[in-house]
């Protein structure tokens, strides 16, 4: 049995495609979220339960979601259009900004005021290893003018 599930791209097609990647306007509609990395490494065990006790290191935040399909395409070279909700809170400030640093236009991000960003969260080794993740998410139903807008 074969593991190739892809058809396979002659090369001249392959470029002719990577070729067409600067005229391509994608929409991008979905759940924009912001990834937080916490990264240290494992000192010890804990003596309040039997948890790795992660020594801080530094902080990493990158698009997540629709956010990070949206800097794929424009990392190919094609132009993403993004359309989601963030709350107004530091989150979605963070990620209005980080948006804008890797230059994607953010016009189609509504921002709901009974909604939070939704942020994952994650205490991750240096050796690359997720110790834990902690979710902050709205998942009510988005109020009819939000869904408009």
């Amino acid at each position: 049995m074969s593991t190739h599930w892809l058809p396979s791209l002659p090369p001249a097609r392959a470029r002719a495609v990577i070729d067409r990647f600067a005229s391509a306007v994608v929409l991008v509609v979905g759940d924009v979220m912001l990834d937080r990395f916490i990264v240290g490494r494992v000192t010890r065990i804990s003596p309040e339960a039997p948890v790795p006790v992660v020594l801080h290191d530094h902080d990493e935040v990158r698009l997540g979601g629709a956010a990070n399909v949206a800097h794929n395409i424009a990392a190919l070279g094609g132009t993403a259009r993004l359309i989601g909700v963030v709350g107004p809170d530091e989150d979605g400030r963070v990620l209005r900004a980080s948006l804008e640093t890797r230059h994607l236009d953010a016009a189609g991000l509504v921002t709901a005021p009974d909604r939070r960003t939704t942020t994952k969260a994650r205490v991750v080794t240096t050796r690359n290893q997720q110790v834990a993740r902690t979710d902050y998410e709205t998942d009510h139903t988005l109020s009819a003018d939000k869904e408009s807008a």
